[in-house]
């Protein structure tokens, strides 16, 4: 990969002796269309961007890769059975728009931090799990159910609720 390399949809399904894609030190995958998690891992250290629709298969094992789910459009995302997401740290940054659930989708099945720095996942009538990573919220939040688990007790963030500060 150059140092920044843009697909306009992009699906990972490694099958075989080896399962792990790799993105090297310093590059980044932008994914301007949807971006389908089959098969393998997603490792790092390098960064995947995602700027439209997501889909996490039903037999992909995760992986450590860094990703950061952005841009302006309305995305949706989608995890099928059991699948591991891929990442061990998610960034949600869209300057505007927003990231729709379109089924219960699983992001707690690696260690990591979940950073909600612009925009909202907004759940409807499902969950978004995230187990017990830490989470970050500067400017982004949760529109609906998020389950978490605490490992300890004392304050724990919670970013759940609406622009107008209802959950």
């Amino acid at each position: 990969v150059q140092t920044t390399q843009n697909f306009n949809n992009l699906t990972i399904n490694k099958t075989g002796a080896i399962t792990n894609a790799i993105i090297s030190t310093g590059d980044t995958i932008r994914v301007n269309g949807t971006t389908t998690f089959t098969r393998g891992r997603l490792n790092g250290p390098g960064t995947i961007e995602m700027l439209g629709n997501i889909v996490i298969g039903s037999t992909f094992s995760g992986g450590n890769a860094p990703v950061v789910v952005t841009g302006t459009n309305a995305q949706n995302i989608q995890h099928l059975g059991t699948g591991v997401a891929p990442g061990s740290n998610w960034t949600l940054d869209k300057s505007s728009g927003h990231v729709t659930l379109t089924s219960n989708v699983n992001l707690g099945g690696i260690s990591g931090t979940i950073f909600l720095n612009n925009g909202t996942f907004i759940t409807n009538a499902f969950n978004l799990s995230i187990g017990s990573r830490p989470i970050l919220a500067t400017n982004g939040f949760v529109n609906g159910e998020l389950i978490r688990t605490y490992s300890s007790t004392g304050v724990n963030a919670f970013p759940v609720g609406t622009n107008a500060g209802a959950a």
